[in-house]
């Protein structure tokens, strides 16, 4: 994008991954003075429900290195103000939730990175596992996810 072409840029999951400070020059090259910038993710709950508390325990399970990208690693304070700089940031906060049927529950499990891939030895056994967490709590064949979505936005 051009110098200064933009009102508002928006960055999501991904922030984790960002290098802050490179982030922080690229959001301030494209945007126009006074522009906003925002970060937005969705943190998943742990319990709540039956099928939350199952989908979990089975994180718990099969996870290969879940306490180390755990969401609630993904940013801190420290992190933010870095990054938002002395304007500060606003912070809000929205209740999400994603209804889901077994094979929705199978992807969205298979696309974190620290659960196993098709390939690895205890792929089936984790399907398995969601096929019976799914048989035992959904609702006309549904289950809900629940996330708290987290908004961070404020000029940089």
């Amino acid at each position: 994008l051009a110098d200064r072409s933009a009102d508002f840029v928006t960055a999501g999951q991904a922030f984790h991954w960002f290098d802050v400070p490179k982030a922080r020059a690229e959001f301030r090259r494209i945007l126009r003075p006074g522009g906003y910038a925002a970060l937005v993710w969705n943190a998943r709950r742990s319990s709540g429900t039956p099928f939350m508390d199952g989908y979990q325990q089975i994180i718990d399970t099969y996870g290969l290195d879940y306490t180390e990208v755990d969401h609630a690693h993904v940013v801190d304070e420290q992190t933010l103000a870095g990054f938002f700089g002395a304007g500060g940031y606003a912070e809000h906060n929205f209740v999400n939730q994603q209804i889901l049927d077994v094979e929705g529950v199978i992807g969205r499990l298979s696309s974190t990175s620290y659960m196993p891939a098709p390939d690895h030895p205890r792929y089936g056994a984790m399907v398995e596992a969601i096929h019976a967490l799914v048989s035992a709590t959904a609702v006309r064949g549904k289950v809900a996810m629940f996330y708290d979505t987290q908004l961070f936005v404020g000029r940089i």
